[in-house]
């Protein structure tokens, strides 16, 4: 019976000696150095179970982040380590609401950059902001824009019309354009007549800093107007229309479609959501059809082909077209477009760059 009891009593102190993981369910988010771009946005999600996942994305870049995962563990209480990182681990000091990146020598970074090696835990969702959002979103704003020096900003309602302000300056409003792809910037283009002239907002899928606020959008924006040019930030505050863009085939099944000299051209979908419409290639032919959207849910109409006969192309159009006509789902994931028939992933398109 004592030996029992010690045995208890051992065990609750082991228990008792093991520190809670006080990170668990944090995120950590900062704008780190880079050598040849405008910085990263890195963001480092700590969740249970000691695992993490991390998203570098490259200003000026891309809007699509590199992932990894992987685990991690706490030493002293004061040490975050990441580990599965290929060859080397990756170290931080813990810091009330920061982690501070140090060297592979787990020392701290004393360059005159050392300031941007500090990542504050990500603020819990704004009440304020998300009211603000869903406001526009009742309006039918499916894209906002804002830039400084002078202070703009511009509102898109892909069904209706385009509205952009100068503060100091004219409010335009004017029907909203299809949209074009510029295929020498990567720029998507939205050109309409108002009564002051021709407005041009170009929409670039690269990764954007605010100066002034130094929050990472999704879009660089630059506005012509007249003889005037501005420049700024922007992102989709209506997810659906994150659709309503140019795609092109990453992966069939799981298997990844690369650029092979038997493709007349990368496979690519076009999705038109103000006129419920998909136009695309297959790799071959040309496509196009209905595509009919609502919430999450996506399905496209008896899909019209053109009859080209493409030697070594064959198989993979006819795997295309049979995923599509499965397609019932759609979601987003690191800016990439996944379709789905239920929960299995048909394939997966990355935006035209």
């Amino acid at each position: 019976m004592m030996l029992i009891l010690a045995g208890m009593l051992i065990g609750a102190c082991d228990k008792s000696s093991t520190p809670p993981d006080r990170l668990a369910g944090t995120t950590y988010n900062g704008v780190i150095p880079c050598a040849d771009c405008e910085g990263i946005l890195y963001e480092l999600s700590l969740e249970e179970g000691q695992r993490f996942a991390e998203r570098l994305t490259y200003i000026g870049e891309s809007s699509r982040p590199f992932t990894d995962t992987g685990s991690y563990a706490i030493r002293d209480d004061t040490l975050l380590v990441l580990e599965g990182k290929g060859d080397k681990s990756a170290y931080f000091a813990i810091e009330d609401s920061v982690l501070v990146m140090l060297d592979q020598k787990k020392e701290r970074i004393t360059s005159s950059l050392a300031g941007y090696y500090i990542l504050d835990r990500k603020e819990s969702f704004s009440v304020r902001a998300d009211r603000q959002w869903s406001d526009l979103r009742r309006q039918g704003v499916d894209f906002r824009a804002t830039g400084n020096e002078p202070f703009w900003g511009t509102q898109i309602d892909f069904d209706k019309q385009i509205n952009f302000h100068v503060l100091s300056g004219d409010s335009l409003q004017a029907p909203a354009p299809a949209m074009e792809q510029d295929t020498a910037t990567s720029a998507r283009l939205l050109k309409t007549e108002t009564a002051s002239g021709t407005l041009t907002i170009a929409l670039y899928p690269t990764a954007c800093m605010d100066g002034m606020s130094g929050k990472v959008f999704t879009h660089r924006v630059v506005v012509e107007s007249g003889n005037e040019t501005f420049r700024g930030c922007g992102h989709y505050i209506n997810e659906q229309y994150k659709l309503h863009d140019f795609w092109t085939l990453y992966s069939l099944s799981g298997t990844p479609v690369n650029q092979q000299d038997t493709l007349k051209k990368q496979p690519a979908l076009q999705f038109d959501l103000v006129n419920n419409h998909v136009s695309g290639n297959t790799g071959c032919n040309q496509l196009g059809g209905n595509a009919a959207v609502e919430g999450d849910s996506l399905s496209f109409g008896q899909l019209i082909t053109t009859k080209m006969a493409c030697a070594g192309v064959m198989e993979l159009e006819a795997q295309f077209l049979d995923a599509l006509d499965r397609v019932n789902r759609y979601d987003f994931s690191n800016e990439d477009l996944l379709l789905f028939q239920d929960e299995d992933t048909l394939m997966v398109l990355q935006r035209t760059g």
